[in-house]
Formats: C-alpha cells, sequence, structure tokens
C-alpha cells in the first residue's frame, strides 16, 4: 500500500515498461541488454522499440554488422521527466 491508496492490479503498466525503457536507454543499450532488464519477451521488446524510435523517442543507431545501439533521444528524456512527475504525485 502506497501512500494510503493500494492498487488493485500491481502488474507494470505500458507507461511503466516505456518508461524503463527510456531509463535504461539514456547512455545507450543494445537489446539484449533491454530485453533483460525490463523483463520482456522478445516479441514485446519489438514492439515498444518500434513504437519509442517512430515516436523519435529512441534513436536507433547500427554498432557494427549487425548489433544496434538504443539513445534516449531529448524528446525521450522530456517524455521520462513528465512520467517520474505524474508517478511522484500518485505516490
Amino acid at each position: 500500500m502506497q501512500g494510503g491508496f493500494e492498487l488493485i492490479n500491481n502488474r507494470r503498466s505500458e507507461i511503466d515498461i516505456l518508461a524503463d525503457i527510456l531509463e535504461l536507454a539514456k547512455n545507450g543499450a543494445q537489446k539484449t541488454k533491454i530485453l533483460c532488464r525490463v523483463n520482456l519477451n522478445y516479441t514485446q521488446l519489438k514492439t515498444y522499440l518500434s513504437f519509442l524510435v517512430e515516436r523519435k523517442l529512441l534513436d536507433e543507431r547500427k554498432d557494427g554488422a549487425r548489433s544496434r545501439i538504443y539513445r534516449t533521444t531529448d524528446r525521450g528524456l522530456q517524455l521520462l521527466d513528465s512520467i517520474k512527475q505524474v508517478k511522484s504525485f500518485l505516490d
């Protein structure tokens, strides 16, 4: 129970997952690192990464022949800050 308010569903929301990815990718991260640290399956990861890249919240760059690095953009950092502010109001 947080702040006198008990959540019915303790599962992470999509917003929480997006925030976790944006936070992790602030300094750049490969898919494998994001997959493991954010605890998603590969299909979910592809969906979230596509969503974030299409909206210019994550930048996708090639790192060698096959590897890709995802980095949070300035726009993504603004969203992450907004999510943190909203969550602080709810705690």
